[in-house]
């Protein structure tokens, strides 16, 4: 199988339960190299460029309420079919870790495919903390 690019958009839960050394572990034990990390903080026209499929105004402002303006990490790993193993981890992680509350709460985001992976990291990168927003658009 060919080396991709994939990575895990640390949502908020992930973060106010204390999982990111747990994720940081998992990614390891897979034998996936993190190439990068890098956080972004989004707005809620940010997640309809990453989110392009959402439908709904209640899930725009539902995403917008769980994701925008705050800090969110991103881990960048690289390896052979890091897609698929990024995705069957993320999976496994929702499943170790449910939040009996709140099935919207799912941990971690990662691409399902070579194409998400590249279109969204571009998006993700333009956003990132160094960036400025005035001079970028999604594409």
């Amino acid at each position: 199988m060919p080396d991709f690019l994939s990575f895990f958009l640390l949502k908020p839960d992930a973060i106010d339960r204390g999982l990111r050394g747990e994720i940081s572990n998992a990614i390891k034990l897979e034998e996936l190299t993190l190439t990068e990390t890098f956080d972004v903080r989004l707005t809620r026209w940010d997640l309809l460029c990453l989110y392009p499929r959402i439908r709904t105004l209640k899930a725009w402002l539902r995403s917008e309420q769980y994701l925008a303006h705050r800090w969110i990490p991103v881990m960048v790993v690289g390896g052979e079919d890091a897609i698929s193993r990024m995705r069957r981890l993320k999976i496994a992680l929702r499943s170790r870790y449910p939040d009996p509350q709140d099935a919207y709460y799912t941990l971690v985001h990662a691409p399902d495919t070579p194409e998400d992976a590249d279109r969204e990291l571009n998006v993700l990168r333009k956003f990132g903390r160094n960036q400025s927003r005035y001079e970028l658009e999604c594409h």
